[in-house]
């Protein structure tokens, strides 16, 4: 009996000295943990676009036809930029006018799936967008 009860409060002990304090969801004493918040911070904002299209879309109020039409469009305008990106004839210069013209075909076509209504919001959440923007202070690097 006695070595069972010591066999626990091995363990008990053990495990409460590995046992990591979080405090503000982060772990306190790893010494990785800051680089594991900046590879958080890294995936956010490579997720965040797609997050803040989501959103987008969910304020816009699309049907699920529009939904499907802008989904179509933006995966052949994604194609056709590989392409570009890929194509090892252009030089950088024609690269960069290639793929703003996809860029302004994009925005034509987007907006020719829009209503009215729907075009005036995205407006409105784009300048909002702007505005925040030039409002944040500029990140450290």
């Amino acid at each position: 009996m006695k070595k069972i009860a010591a066999f626990i409060l091995f363990t008990a002990i053990t495990m409460i000295s590995f046992a990591q304090v979080r405090r503000n969801g982060t772990a306190t004493n790893l010494p990785s943990a800051s680089h594991d918040a900046q590879k958080a911070n890294a995936k956010k904002e490579a997720g965040g676009s797609r997050l803040r299209q989501k959103q987008m879309m969910h304020q816009l109020h699309l049907t699920k036809l529009q939904r499907g039409r802008l989904k179509e469009m933006h995966q052949s305008a994604k194609a056709k930029a590989a392409e570009i990106k890929n194509d090892d004839k252009l030089s950088e210069d024609e690269k960069k006018t290639k793929l703003r013209a996809l860029k302004k075909e994009q925005v034509n076509n987007t907006q020719s799936v829009l209503n009215d209504e729907q075009k005036a919001k995205l407006k409105q959440l784009q300048s909002e967008k702007r505005k925040n923007k030039k409002d944040m202070p500029e990140k450290e690097q």
